[in-house]
């Protein structure tokens, strides 16, 4: 759990300092398995940012967490 929480900061902070040298004019698909409470909240902080900066966000979350149920999604 620390390490997830640490790469989301880390995830976080980077996508801060880029946004205020650079704007988001392309369209990314974010994988990621953040579903529940603060995760979904903080997730959201993200899209929300990179979209007020001309990104496009297509969110495809993955109900269950990473490990098997990713590698599911990644094969369909």
């Amino acid at each position: 759990m620390k390490l997830f929480i640490g790469v989301a900061i880390a995830f976080g902070l980077g996508l801060a300092m880029a946004s205020t040298a650079a704007r988001a004019d392309g369209t990314v698909e974010v994988l990621h398995w953040w579903t529940s409470g603060g995760e979904a909240k903080a997730v959201g902080e993200l899209k929300k940012s990179f979209e007020a900066q001309g990104g496009t966000w297509i969110d495809s979350p993955i109900a269950g967490g990473g490990g098997d149920a990713a590698r599911r999604s990644w094969q369909a």
